[in-house]
């Protein structure tokens, strides 16, 4: 696996924090292009930082096909699920 700085991982803790925020703002099943648009940078910027395991990838492959089919909310929580047990411990 490929050695990863914590500093960059901890700076997807709050993006990703923001981003869940933000879903009570936004209406299920209609969320906005920008919206969508933050949540598809945040899963390719996990992607480039994290160097997933195969397990990983997988997770992140099941966000943004959930995402493309406008299901943010459920994108934002498989690309929870593959990135907390990543993140330094707070």
């Amino acid at each position: 696996m490929q050695r990863v700085s914590p500093a960059a991982l901890a700076d997807l803790g709050p993006q990703l924090d923001s981003l869940l925020n933000q879903l009570d703002e936004e209406i299920p099943g209609g969320y906005s292009d920008r919206f969508q648009g933050q949540v598809l940078r945040l899963i390719l910027q996990t992607e480039r930082l994290l160097a997933p395991n195969p397990s990983e990838r997988q997770l992140l492959a099941v966000s943004k096909a959930l995402l493309n089919s406008g299901q943010a909310n459920l994108a934002l929580s498989k690309l929870e699920e593959a990135l907390i047990p990543r993140l330094p411990r707070r």
